[in-house]
């Protein structure tokens, strides 16, 4: 119960204040193509649906341990974090926990997997 109460009060502070910037499905794959440039990529499903296809390069931190887990997070403060679901509560979600951990510089992937996938870029397994 009591964790149903932490979700939803972090819901009602993501809708009231929201912590992220967004950042386009196609930028984030130009990131992931730069072998210079590795981008902190977080996805916060379910371990199950990360292993039916992710982001390339994500690593699956799903929203339910994610506030026990930040100090896994191995990147600066300022360095840019970002983060998908598969539709986007369950991101913004994880960014108001990265933001109340200390993380500035949080971006939520625009369309989320769902929107990935659209597109048609690669998928990951």
């Amino acid at each position: 119960m009591k964790i149903f109460k932490a979700i939803f009060i972090l819901l009602c502070v993501t809708i009231l204040f929201g912590c992220t910037t967004s950042v386009t499905s196609q930028n984030v794959y130009k990131k992931v193509q730069n072998k210079s440039i590795k981008p902190m990529i977080i996805d916060v499903r379910t371990e199950g649906e990360f292993k039916a296809g992710h982001v390339p390069g994500a690593v699956n931190l799903s929203l339910t341990s994610l506030i026990g887990r930040t100090d896994e997070i191995n990147v600066k403060p300022n360095d840019p974090i970002i983060v998908y679901c598969e539709h986007g509560p369950r991101a913004s979600l994880a960014g108001v926990i990265l933001k109340w951990s200390g993380f500035d510089n949080i971006q939520h992937l625009e369309g989320d997997m769902s929107g990935w996938r659209e597109q048609r870029l690669p998928v990951e397994k």
